[in-house]
């Protein structure tokens, strides 16, 4: 009998496992692919766009995975689940006399080593990673990564903005007989540099030359001016510059003893403790009816993983005033969504959401029929 319980152990950990990893990959490769043009816009005139993207991405990494890794082992439990249901394993599995505790011990085993993975990146690599950023920020602030332009051609920066330059001098990298025409006034100078800012914006110094302003043809000669474009649209994730506690460890937080890097403690052990209640939330949403194959229940399981998410950012951001009692409150409320779903399906039968579900629907077309 423990012979065959070990190949039950390892089926149901192949099937979580399989699908875990899966929804990991897809929701971390959409969530960088959201942002990778953003990446490549804002290095298109950067003298090291491969590495600024290596780098950026390296940095969110842990930030995205914090994210991917929930949802992926709700998703990894709940179909796993539904799948033994509508094959008619579970029936025989349950028919053998072995118990729900049993058969999930892999995916309670899985949700441990994922919280405790939890901990860590949220605890350490997540701020590494935000520390990465800001880093990068910092050295395109102030124009390290220098520029990939070439001389004597017509470089478009946009909304009517043109940059011409004679050549580029070996010795330092600056831009040597500029000419700059943006929408109200020309610019033209001896000498300037050109960097990228994290926001996306294309940062211009001019030095020893003139603006000639187009309307009234006035000409003022400078030294030394400089000229930002604006923003290309959307919030760039390179060195964002808030002084939340983001980019601390956790230790680091804990020592501080402040209510804010408290609450930035407990949001972050409260991201790894919610964990350990999902397979009780995929065992019981992700059983479809009898003799249906309906997915409303994991879909509202998605819903509520989402909502408690979002509940602790509050926390993890350091907000809270009282994070001792709203740490509580969350933790609380948890667990009791989660019991009262068990509950209803001993209640209710499993599948019990589609069932209210599809009532639902009913009560909604029977005025129409």
């Amino acid at each position: 009998m423990s012979f065959r319980l070990l190949i039950l152990d390892r089926y149901v950990l192949r099937q979580t496992l399989g699908t875990m990893c899966r929804v990991l990959a897809v929701v971390m490769s959409l969530m960088l692919l959201e942002h990778l043009p953003r990446l490549l816009e804002i290095t298109r005139f950067s003298g090291h766009p491969g590495y600024i993207v290596a780098h950026t991405v390296t940095g969110l990494v842990p930030e995205y995975g914090g994210i991917g890794l929930p949802v992926g082992l709700f998703l990894g439990i709940a179909l796993t689940v539904r799948k033994l249901v509508l094959s008619g394993e579970l029936d025989v599995i349950e028919a053998c006399g072995i118990a729900p505790l049993r058969w999930m011990r892999s995916p309670l085993i899985v949700a441990t080593m994922v919280s405790i993975l939890t901990i860590a990146n949220q605890g350490w690599l997540m701020p590494a990673g935000e520390v990465k950023l800001t880093e990068i920020g910092s050295r395109m602030e102030s124009g390290e990564f220098g520029h990939r332009l070439e001389a004597g051609q017509f470089i478009d920066l946009g909304s009517g903005r043109v940059l011409l330059f004679e050549q580029v001098d070996a010795a330092n990298g600056e831009l040597v007989g500029l000419f700059l025409r943006t929408e109200a006034k020309t610019f033209t100078a001896r000498r300037g540099r050109f960097w990228r800012l994290p926001s996306g914006a294309a940062a211009i110094e001019l030095r020893d030359g003139q603006a000639i302003q187009e309307r009234s043809s006035g000409v003022i000669d400078f030294v030394r001016l400089q000229y930002r474009t604006d923003d290309v649209g959307g919030v760039s994730k390179i060195g964002s510059g808030d002084r939340s506690p983001k980019r601390v460890d956790i230790g680091s937080l804990w020592a501080d003893g402040t209510p804010s890097s408290r609450s930035a403690v407990y949001g972050r052990c409260l991201s790894a403790a919610l964990i350990l209640f999902l397979p009780s939330l995929a065992l019981a949403l992700g059983k479809p009816p009898r003799r249906q194959s309906g997915a409303i229940g994991i879909f509202v399981g998605l819903i509520l993983l989402v909502l408690g998410l979002k509940v602790i950012t509050p926390l993890v951001d350091g907000h809270a005033r009282e994070p001792e009692m709203v740490a509580a409150g969350i933790l609380v409320a948890w667990g009791l969504l989660v019991a009262g779903l068990i509950r209803a399906e001993k209640i209710f039968g499993q599948g019990f959401v589609d069932h209210w579900a599809s009532r639902v629907l009913q009560n909604f077309r029977r005025p129409n029929a």
